[in-house]
């Protein structure tokens, strides 16, 4: 009888001692990532999260299912907090019962497994990294995979990174037909640079530091470069409306024509002005910037639903082309960004002034 009451006195102080440490983890507001559940494939019910080693691209894909977080805190937005860096947890854009985020390779896989989770103070979002924000260095920012039968002439799908691992934590399109991962074939930077992975994988291995940012910039700076660069032609895989859509290779909208930023900065191919407060976008290029076969054009012009803008030679700065299109016709940037972007025969004069005084050309 007394060995019985000391068994069960242990059990009772273990049981209180488990719940004192996990209300001492509630009442800071955090949670261990191993201590929320499982590891393993992210599509087991019982697993509550997993870790996808992608460290030849530079990071770990780290998924968690929310229901399990919940368990422990009540937030609208998260974070996770590895070995002093914190990384945003967003939703899956397939399945918002995950959670993901990409974790930089120099972490250890121990390191992310004892990662915190809390919720997203907005006082520090700023110190948050977030791999969707714009960056000044030479990063990665797609990745090419061969999947069969193909389509539209190529069995080779361009799909940006982020969207990739989304893909892969919610078992979609990036699988064969035997559910295997398609693992990359070639990467694109976001200079719009594209290598074989191998090429990108031995420039990591020769710099000092092996950072993505750093593998890329050697490559640009080789004197061989032209020879390290791949020409393929691939269809390019979008998220519309949560669902995925294929464009064929020869399909550009004209945010996929290089980066958008001020012309003075040699490295952006466009720029879109907001002058919709007098009715109207203005979108410039600079054609020498163009990528090829768009750069041999002749001439330019933007496609929304049916209404062709065509670009006009600035008679100020020769160098430059621009259009305007009307609000009526693109509500948002993002509208104008996603507007196909086509070479023309020739640049035509024929336009016509609309209501606000900008210059468009119509059918």
């Amino acid at each position: 009888m007394k060995r019985t009451l000391i068994i069960l006195t242990l059990a009772v102080i273990i049981f209180i001692t488990g719940c004192f440490q996990e209300n001492e983890h509630n009442k800071a507001g955090e949670i261990i990532l191993n201590q929320i559940g499982m590891e393993g494939p992210i599509q087991n019910e019982k697993v509550a999260y997993t870790i996808t080693d992608m460290s030849h691209l530079g990071f770990y894909g780290l998924a968690i299912k929310i229901n399990q977080i919940e368990r422990h805190l009540q937030a609208d937005h998260y974070v996770i907090n590895v070995s002093g860096t914190a990384y945003r947890l967003k939703s899956n854009p397939f399945d918002p019962s995950i959670l993901e985020t990409a974790v930089n390779d120099d972490k250890t896989l121990s390191a992310i497994r004892e990662g915190k989770i809390k919720a997203l103070d907005l006082s520090e979002k700023d110190d948050v990294i977030d791999e969707t924000k714009e960056r000044d260095d030479i990063t990665l920012a797609h990745v090419i995979i061969e999947k069969e039968p193909g389509e539209n002439g190529t069995k080779l799908y361009q799909i940006s990174l982020e969207v990739f691992m989304s893909m892969r934590n919610a078992g979609l399109f990036v699988f064969n037909q035997d559910g295997h991962f398609l693992a990359p074939v070639y990467i694109k930077d976001s200079e719009n640079n594209t290598y074989p992975l191998e090429t990108f994988i031995s420039a990591r291995n020769v710099v000092a530091g092996s950072s993505v940012s750093e593998a890329l910039t050697f490559l640009k700076n080789h004197p061989d470069h032209e020879s390290f660069l791949a020409h393929v032609d691939s269809n390019r895989v979008e998220i519309e409306g949560g669902e995925i859509v294929i464009y064929s290779p020869d399909y550009k909208r004209l945010r996929d024509l290089g980066p958008e930023g001020p012309l003075e900065e040699l490295n952006n191919v466009y720029i879109i002005l907001d002058n919709t407060i007098v009715g109207y976008w203005t979108v410039s290029i600079v054609p020498e910037r163009l990528p090829e076969p768009e750069k041999s054009g002749t001439g330019w012009q933007l496609v929304i639903r049916e209404n062709e803008h065509t670009f006009r030679q600035n008679d100020y700065k020769p160098e430059l082309y621009e259009t305007k299109i009307p609000v009526t016709q693109a509500v948002d940037i993002e509208t104008v960004r996603n507007a196909h972007f086509q070479k023309t025969e020739e640049i035509l004069d024929l336009y016509e002034t609309f209501e606000t005084g900008g210059l468009s050309k119509y059918d």
